[in-house]
């Protein structure tokens, strides 16, 4: 498990950009909207590593594979990270290996596999559906910040950002 030592962070919460797939490059309100974190997560879906490079620029990024990625980035990143910030414990994955269910049921099986992989955390990021959500469920937030490239039947693509510091862990959908 990585741990960073700060009491307060702005972390960054990406996943499903699908480059070169689904666009060229991460859109500008994306890069204009990661400006000054602390920390960008990405949870999978990446295809290419200068999606990594680029967003390096920015903060220092962590990131996990997910379903579409060439088996040489799942090789490098692998499908599960643990990171501690500060007291918080933060659980990483693409959410790609979860069994198949309903809509409705599908951040829950998620949160479910991740917790029995990353026992103990605080806050579950995840990707896989392009589906935005930020929920808490039975104490543990389950945020998966939807895709900037690919929206799905979103109305409008989105990115994501949390925020941690004495008081919890806070999340918001960014829609763009």
């Amino acid at each position: 498990m990585e741990s960073f030592p700060w009491t307060e962070a702005r972390i960054g919460v990406v996943a499903d950009t699908h480059i070169p797939r689904r666009a060229r490059a991460l859109p500008e309100p994306v890069l204009r909207g990661l400006a000054g974190c602390d920390l960008i997560l990405h949870a999978g879906d990446i295809q290419v590593p200068e999606v990594l490079a680029e967003l390096e620029r920015l903060a220092p990024v962590r990131a996990v594979a997910g379903n579409v990625d060439p088996p040489d980035v799942a090789e490098q990143l692998g499908y599960v990270r643990i990171l501690a910030v500060g007291p918080w414990r933060l659980g990483l994955v693409h959410g790609h290996r979860d069994p198949p269910a309903s809509a409705a049921r599908r951040p829950r099986n998620t949160l479910e596999r991740a917790l029995a992989t990353c026992p103990g955390v605080h806050c579950v990021v995840f990707g896989h559906s392009h589906m935005p959500l930020c929920k808490p469920i039975e104490g543990v937030l389950a945020f998966n910040p939807g895709s900037p490239t690919d929206r799905r039947r979103n109305p409008q693509p989105s990115y994501g950002l949390l925020w941690l510091n004495a008081a919890g862990i806070r999340g918001e959908i960014v829609y763009f």
